[in-house]
């Protein structure tokens, strides 16, 4: 009997706890992983003002701290730690180091996410390009325009002037190109723009049109043996500070100045004859020639003659001696009172005769290999004092005060 009642018991308590229902286990729920989603970061370029990026992350508990873990960013830029965002004004060479790599790394205080980041910079973007002169009547004007810094990726536009007549515009080579029309010689101020996507820059450049080039000298005076030769050809057109002259199949004592286009020489004896030769100017970009004839004639026999402008005066007087020879000459020898000695070589010379007395003068001029001389006897008359008579009742005595 007491062994069922046990049993009983048993079964009971078994029952009991069966009816009390399920038991439960608590589970912590686990939040969304942290990760960065900034991928890549905007470019920029040496000196830019405002540079800003934000980084962003998504999961944790959505309070971020950010910070650098590694590398470094461009030169005055810095990251907000509260924020994410980097910003500043790029220092003016940053790109000479770029790109800048680094690493970023964001906290929410219980886990942590990081991610390889790069910011490139670029050197500040311009334009380079002076267009090259053209002239009227030029054919095939071709000028394409440059720049240097961005990505080097470049889009052109032509946002004011005019081009000159039958030249045309090409955005996508950005070439200046065409034909030029006469008569529209003058300076064409252009405005241009070129932007990479990031940077735009802009810039006038003038296109100069010039007149045609052109030798205006249509003829040479002619030379002589033995004397000097010196004469400027002249031009027109292109741009005349850029002038350089040439010459070809000249005599070989005929020189060219190449910036003053002066034919300059000396013939020799025996040279006289007639010479054809070519002269040629360029100023860079356009080029004229023209041939010439040049004819040396044999030279005069030397004739030494001379001429002063008083014969008479008073002591001191002062004479003004004028060269009236004729032939190539080169040197001239004067004297003044026929005393044997050279008192001047100048060719136009001034002396002053200080005695009263009669002077013979002299002058003796040579070529180089010939002379002549030319005296004049009791040419200049120099008086002690000077008396005057009135022709009828006249006293060489008297000095003329009395009449």
């Amino acid at each position: 009997m007491r062994g069922a009642m046990v049993a009983l018991f048993a079964v009971l308590v078994t029952a009991a706890l069966s009816s009390a229902g399920c038991s439960h286990r608590s589970r912590k729920h686990k939040g969304e992983s942290l990760a960065i989603t900034t991928t890549s970061l905007p470019e920029g370029y040496d000196g830019q003002t405002g540079y800003s990026a934000t980084l962003t992350a998504t999961g944790g508990t959505g309070t971020y701290t950010w910070s650098i873990v590694s590398g470094d960013l461009p030169p005055n830029l810095t990251l907000d730690p509260s924020t994410g965002v980097i910003s500043g004004d790029i220092a003016s060479n940053a790109s000479s180091s770029s790109p800048y790599n680094f690493t970023v790394e964001v906290t929410d205080g219980q886990r942590t996410a990081q991610a390889d980041l790069s910011i490139t910079v670029y050197a500040q973007l311009q334009i380079t390009t002076s267009l090259p002169d053209g002239y009227e009547g030029q054919t095939g004007y071709s000028a394409t325009l440059t720049a240097s810094g961005g990505t080097g990726t470049y889009t052109w536009n032509l946002t004011g002037g005019s081009l000159p007549s039958n030249l045309t515009w090409d955005a996508a080579t950005a070439t200046i190109s065409g034909d030029i029309t006469t008569g529209v010689a003058g300076d064409y101020p252009l405005q241009f723009e070129v932007t990479d996507g990031i940077q735009t820059a802009t810039a006038t450049v003038t296109l100069t049109v010039r007149e045609q080039l052109e030798i205006t000298t249509t003829s040479l005076p002619d030379a002589m043996e033995g004397v000097a030769y010196s004469y400027t050809l002249s031009a027109s057109g292109g741009n005349s500070a850029s002038y350089n002259w040439s010459i070809s199949g000249q005599p070989s004592w005929l020189t060219v100045d190449a910036s003053t286009g002066e034919l300059s020489g000396t013939p020799p004896a025996g040279s006289a004859g007639t010479y054809t030769f070519t002269v040629t100017v360029t100023d860079g970009v356009q080029t004229a020639s023209r041939q010439f004839n040049l004819v040396v004639t044999t030279s005069a026999p030397l004739k030494a003659d001379f001429e002063a402008d008083t014969t008479q005066g008073i002591a001191s007087l002062t004479v003004n001696f004028t060269d009236k020879s004729a032939g190539a000459i080169t040197q001239w020898e004067w004297d003044f009172d026929n005393n044997g000695t050279v008192d001047s070589t100048d060719q136009n010379p001034q002396w002053t005769y200080n005695n009263p007395g009669w002077y013979t003068v002299k002058l003796t001029v040579s070529d180089g290999t010939n002379s002549d001389t030319c005296v004049k006897e009791m040419y200049i008359l120099v008086a002690n004092r000077i008396y005057y008579v009135d022709g009828a009742n006249g006293d060489d005595a008297n000095g003329g005060t009395g009449w």
